[in-house]
């Protein structure tokens, strides 16, 4: 069941899951959420949808009716700051973000900080929003979407894995965005 792009692997809400609450950080991240929220209300599950956005969001009538949406701005402290008052009610988090928003929620769930004080337990997937890597002519490769070309890689504990064979989602303690030495290619 649930997303799938054209290659990786399904996002499915855990067994238990019957509050998914779903952070995208850009019209790519609602892409990237939008049927995987769908798919999960079809089940019968509780999903929230929220976006951060500048120009306002996505017109909820693109989501299905069951999906509830909801926005904020980066003035308004963005996923961040709304993250406290939904976290409660969720019992798993997908969030499509960018590496560094990705690795700030990492950083505070490892650190047992607010607002993951008292949820540490929940599962929270990332769907990495990136820029493929430039091939070795200068050019930016068009990721080849079998795993084949390397172009997707993304950081994890002990070694890299394939947005595009593996992902798109990886648990969110799995991925290690910013690197902090040179890779040897």
């Amino acid at each position: 069941m649930l997303a799938h792009g054209p290659v990786g692997r399904q996002i499915t809400p855990e067994r238990l899951t019957r509050h998914l609450l779903l952070l995208a950080d850009s019209s790519t991240g609602v892409a990237a959420l939008s049927l995987l929220g769908s798919e999960a209300a079809r089940r019968g599950l509780a999903v929230t949808l929220l976006q951060n956005s500048a120009s306002g969001g996505l017109p909820p009538r693109l989501l299905q009716a069951d999906v509830e949406y909801r926005s904020t701005t980066p003035e308004a402290g963005g996923l961040l700051g709304a993250l406290p008052a939904l976290l409660p009610w969720a019992d798993e988090l997908v969030v499509a973000a960018a590496p560094p928003l990705l690795d700030t929620l990492a950083a505070l769930r490892r650190a047992r900080a607010a607002p993951f004080t008292l949820s540490a337990g929940k599962p929270i997937r990332a769907v990495p929003l990136f820029e493929p890597r430039s091939g070795a002519g200068g050019g930016d490769l068009l990721p080849c979407g079998t795993g084949m070309c390397g172009a997707c890689e993304v950081r994890v504990h002990g070694g890299w894995r394939l947005f595009c064979h593996d992902g798109p989602a990886f648990p969110l303690e799995e991925l290690r965005l910013v690197e902090d030495e040179p890779r040897d290619d």
